[in-house]
């Protein structure tokens, strides 16, 4: 199977985007994205919104999980499309950090909820749980704090509990030494640090650190191909992953 995982920055850099996804929607066969609008209320420029994904991907069944406070508006999120041949035996979310303060707008990141998106799907007789995040933003530094240490071990603990091959994907929103990821990386093998990745971000992102984006799979899985894909369509850069 093929995956590829990526922030689209809200849909910021739209064609481009629009024109990747209808490109490689033929030969891949599960999309991870973060930093998703439900719909098309955001009040943004010309996004691409999961509503139009669905339209763009009408081979994929979609799902979206929202990271923001209850109620009745624009939601951003997680979504992940799966092939519609490919069978899902179950979906959903946990949630793995709750702000003390909760805003209803997007403005300030702290306020935002943060979830752990999952899918569990059956290929080939095999079990298989794709797991999509898009970790606490929480100022520029991406080191560790209490808040992010607590993240991971809840999404650790989801992992621990779950039967069977595992992906676990997204902007983590992490530093390459930081405790928080080393949390995520017992029992996982970590792809970026394996391929000697340096920089998971593209031209649209002029600082200096370079990391956010990672792919942590179980040992059990078998890796075909990995690479950050060289498309500037976000601020971020698309991961692909050829497995079985």
């Amino acid at each position: 199977m093929k995956l590829i995982s990526l922030n689209i920055w809200e849909g910021k850099i739209y064609q481009p985007l629009v024109y990747f996804l209808e490109q490689y929607s033929k030969s891949t066969d599960i999309f991870c994205f973060q930093e998703v609008f439900q719909n098309a209320d955001a009040g943004r420029n010309q996004n691409l919104v999961f509503t139009e994904v669905k339209k763009i991907l009408p081979d994929f069944e979609g799902y979206f999980e929202d990271y923001v406070a209850p109620g009745d508006y624009n939601k951003e999120g997680l979504a992940i499309f799966i092939r519609k041949e490919i069978k899902v035996n179950d979906r959903g979310e946990i949630f793995v950090y709750n702000p003390e303060i909760i805003s209803l707008g997007n403005d300030d990141p702290k306020s935002l909820w943060r979830n752990l998106q999952f899918v569990k799907l059956t290929r080939d007789g095999k079990n298989y749980t794709v797991a999509n995040f898009h970790g606490l933003f929480d100022g520029p530094n991406k080191g560790d704090n209490l808040n992010r240490m607590e993240q991971s071990r809840r999404v650790k603990e989801f992992l621990d509990n779950t039967e069977g091959r595992k992906i676990l994907c997204g902007d983590f929103n992490l530093l390459p030494n930081s405790e928080s990821l080393r949390i995520l990386e017992i029992g996982m093998l970590n792809l970026i640090r394996k391929y000697g990745i340096l920089s998971t971000r593209s031209s649209y992102f002029d600082y200096p650190n370079k990391f956010a984006d990672y792919v942590l799979v179980s040992p059990d899985l078998t890796i075909n191909k990995f690479e950050v894909m060289n498309y500037s369509v976000s601020d971020h850069l698309p991961i692909f992953l050829d497995f079985e």
